[in-house]
């Protein structure tokens, strides 16, 4: 009976012990910009509206009208923070972990790029999305959004990405327009490829004050100047790789830290990509801003 009850006891304590470590395996591959272990979550709904034929906001947003970000933290050092476009062009940062600039900031845009944003929410799909999307996984972040327009706001949360993802899309073009790299991580022109911490932090056991991110984190960006090439080129992914070199996709292109599709390539640790872009023109003496070469 003992030995019956022990083996039980065995089997409980196994499978919470891998749930845990898948748990914080997907959390550290998303933490270092590693493809994640593809997964099927049930996605879970709150919040839907009941009337999908609802009216959508007065068209033409006053200078009063918004989209806004947040992400949240995760388990590891997934940057947290809240981005504002206004329809005036005025972008409003609030940094508050695991980001180069904390607190907050101000730049201006183009009034006419924040119009144009802001009109890519004027949908019904947009004002149908139900209130919040999640998933049984635990550790991942949380992506807010909202969007005011004349008299009305709607919030959307985005656990894991779980909600749509022409959704995630759209929340990508805010980091993009905003362009949040420059307080996630800094002047670009200063990265290097290889992550860098803190003085005296403990590589695995330490989260949340990485000072540059390296190829890894910025791949996913949105960053200045990064190319589907570069991104096709980090995972390795020969398929679109020849489908953008076939299109005339520049292979010596810099993003905005200098780096090239090539460099983003080495991240691979895989040779096929690196040998496509070599055959394609790709230069492995073109220097970033840092000097370093692929």
């Amino acid at each position: 009976m003992l030995r019956r009850f022990d083996s039980k006891l065995v089997l409980f304590l196994s499978t919470a012990m891998v749930l845990t470590y898948a748990s914080f395996a997907i959390g550290q591959r998303a933490v270092r910009g590693q493809p994640l272990i593809p997964i099927q979550p049930q996605v879970v709904t709150n919040g839907c509206p009941i009337d999908e034929a609802s009216s959508l906001p007065p068209a033409g947003p006053p200078p009063s009208d918004f989209v806004q970000l947040q992400r949240t933290t995760c388990f590891g050092s997934c940057p947290s923070y809240t981005v504002q476009i206004r329809a005036d062009g005025q972008v409003t940062w609030k940094g508050d972990g695991s980001v180069k600039i904390p607190g907050t900031a101000i730049a201006p845009i183009k009034p006419s790029d924040a119009r144009a944003l802001i009109e890519r929410f004027r949908t019904a799909d947009f004002w149908r999305l139900c209130g919040s999307y999640s998933a049984s996984i635990s550790d991942g972040p949380t992506v807010i959004t909202t969007v005011h327009l004349g008299d009305r706001e709607k919030l959307v949360s985005d656990y894991f990405n779980t909600a749509p993802a022409w959704l995630q899309t759209l929340e990508s073009e805010i980091d993009a327009l905003a362009d949040t790299h420059r307080w996630i991580h800094g002047d670009p022109r200063m990265e290097t490829f290889a992550s860098v911490r803190s003085p005296g932090e403990v590589p695995g056991f330490s989260f949340g004050r990485m000072i540059t991110p390296g190829l890894d984190a910025d791949f996913r960006g949105p960053k200045p100047g990064l190319t589907p090439l570069m991104q096709a080129a980090t995972k390795n992914d020969i398929t679109e790789i020849q489908k953008l070199l076939e299109a005339k996709a520049d292979p010596n292109a810099q993003d905005s830290s200098g780096w090239t599709a090539l460099m983003y390539a080495t991240r691979a640790r895989k040779a096929e990509a690196m040998k496509m872009l070599l055959d394609a023109g790709a230069n492995p003496n073109v220097r970033s801003f840092m000097g370093q070469t692929a």
